[in-house]
């Protein structure tokens, strides 16, 4: 029986309408470059890097706009300044492989609406207080105190934005950058807040 991918069955038809083998084949390479051709093409496309090249756009925005005509969403998917209420709970990196291996808040909730995946912040990007408008951030040598608690907040979240050229953070004295943490995007979410409760137990 003749294999179904051998040259003698991919062309028999063309043999039985009387074409030449010679004919054939060079139909078959054709077929061959013109899919291996269509082929790179398709794989460029999908790459995420290039996919993103050419989709991707930058625009120009007036800082000005913000708050008027542009409307910031967080990291929380709130629009910064927003009121809203979360939870979430304190604990070390699962890995000891991490660069910052300072105590982390994962946010699990907002408004009530669990999150699909917890979104996770560092300590320093926190500041909380109680009812009496007190820091209830233990210092950085208590900060085992708080891991695997979990604290609901009344909250907002606000930022900072830090850009500046790529030569003075590489290369300039001028402008030394000390202690770069994990999180140094363009834009760093701060969280502005009010301790609701601990464990379940309403702050007074």
């Amino acid at each position: 029986m003749t294999p179904w991918f051998s040259e003698e069955c991919f062309f028999g038809a063309a043999h039985k309408s009387g074409r030449s083998y010679k004919e054939d084949k060079s139909m078959k390479y054709g077929f061959v470059i013109v899919g291996a051709l269509i082929l790179g093409i398709v794989v460029w496309v999908l790459n995420p890097k290039v996919n993103a090249n050419i989709t991707a756009s930058t625009q120009s925005i007036p800082v000005d706009e913000i708050g008027k005509s542009i409307q910031l969403v967080g990291r929380l998917g709130v629009p910064l300044g927003e009121k809203m209420e979360l939870t979430g709970y304190w604990h070390y990196p699962e890995t000891t492989q991490a660069k910052d291996g300072s105590i982390r808040f994962s946010v699990t909730s907002v408004n009530g609406n669990m999150l699909s995946q917890p979104i996770e912040f560092s300590h320093a990007q926190f500041d909380v207080t109680d009812a009496q408008h007190r820091n209830i951030i233990p210092e950085f040598k208590n900060h085992r105190e708080l891991e695997d608690q979990v604290w609901t907040l009344i909250a907002y979240e606000t930022g900072r934005i830090q850009m500046m050229p790529d030569e003075y953070q590489s290369k300039s004295p001028v402008f030394p950058i000390v202690g770069m943490p994990y999180y140094t995007k363009p834009f760093t979410s701060q969280i502005v807040a009010g301790l609701k409760s601990t464990d379940g137990q309403t702050n007074q």
